[in-house]
């Protein structure tokens, strides 16, 4: 398949269907096709995943429909995001944690063999992209656009042509936009999704709207340098320490802010946190003493540094510049004893 070019688009070579007119934008110094990147929270999350998933709930081939008891055990498994059933008011945030997170541990043994590996198709690609250290490596880039390549193609066949749509073509194109802008979370629309809430919220009466963002933006940013120097370690009653801010990132003894990755590859859980001297702490902690891959194909998942754990018994003592990676941890469907552990694709911790 021949790609699109700036110069192409430019001097309108792609006909009818895909260009009825001179664009103003072409005046501009910049690649329509290069340097115009697809954002993924409409593309994969609220586009492709939210089809899926419709698909598999409501409208599409029976072959690819999920049993009402499957269904209700997932509803049951999951507390974030909201019940499956209740997909029509996710958020972006929630297809985004179901694709890179959530999916993977609740889809299996409830699609089919072949539909959930045609699924990790997908979960795979986009894990890797949103992956800032791991998407900078081109040959992990182009692994993605792989995989990606190969989900497209298996589409039709394992669920309609239906399937065949703009935003699932447009997958093809990802891994390039990754080359050309970095991870996908550095070019989308995530962080102006968010923030307009917190515009919202800035906004107390009718009149003179953007005079009162300006000046509750203007006090938040003046607290927020107070805060910078001022982030002191949260206490519980007793005076033990419930969580410590590390790098920007908040290391703590709740299962939230608890399981991370040391920096030899230890996944450990914080159990309390010592303060040693002035801002000076140690993490004790307890280490997973089994990690196996928790899938094998399309690619073994501890690649990935996801992994399959149990046994978490081993003490370990730790400093917070020990720690790596800030994980997610699942539990696994089938064994009470056994969990699933998910770096965060966006929480490395720099030293």
């Amino acid at each position: 398949m021949r790609l699109r070019t700036d110069a192409g688009f430019s001097n309108q070579l792609y006909g009818d269907e895909h260009q009825q007119s001179k664009s103003i934008l072409s005046e501009l110094d910049v690649g329509l096709i290069t340097q115009v990147p697809l954002d993924y929270m409409h593309l994969v999350c609220l586009g492709v995943v939210k089809k899926l998933i419709r698909c598999w709930l409501e409208n599409g081939p029976k072959k690819c429909r999920m049993p009402a008891s499957k269904i209700g055990e997932i509803t049951e498994f999951s507390r974030r995001p909201r019940p499956i059933n209740m997909f029509k008011y996710w958020k972006a945030t929630e297809f985004r944690a179901f694709i890179l997170y959530l999916g993977p541990v609740v889809l299996r043994g409830v699609l089919s063999k072949t539909l959930y590996a045609h699924f990790l198709l997908l979960h795979c690609a986009i894990y890797i992209l949103c992956t800032a250290n791991i998407c900078k490596h081109d040959e992990w880039r182009q692994y993605a656009g792989d995989l990606l390549h190969c989900f497209v193609l298996y589409m039709s066949d394992l669920y309609s042509n239906e399937f065949l749509v703009y935003n699932v073509h447009n997958l093809l194109h990802l891994a390039d936009d990754a080359y050309n802008f970095g991870h996908l979370d550095n070019f989308s629309a995530f962080p102006f999704e968010n923030f307009m809430s917190k515009i919202k919220n800035m906004v107390r009466g009718h009149n003179m709207p953007l005079e009162q963002v300006a000046k509750r933006m203007g006090e938040n940013c003046n607290s927020e340098k107070k805060n910078i120097t001022k982030r002191k370690p949260i206490k519980e009653q007793n005076g033990q320490i419930r969580k410590i801010h590390y790098n920007d990132y908040v290391i703590g003894t709740s299962q939230r802010d608890s399981c991370f990755v040391t920096s030899n590859g230890d996944i450990v859980i914080v159990k309390s946190i010592v303060e040693t001297d002035v801002s000076s702490y140690t993490l004790r902690c307890n280490c997973f003493v089994n990690k196996t891959d928790f899938y094998k194909e399309p690619i073994h998942s501890s690649k990935l540094g996801i992994y399959m754990v149990s046994n978490c018994v081993q003490s370990v003592n730790l400093s917070p510049s020990d720690i790596s990676r800030k994980c997610l941890l699942l539990p696994s469907f089938n064994n009470d004893e056994q969990f699933i552990c998910f770096p965060f694709v966006s929480m490395v911790l720099h030293h």
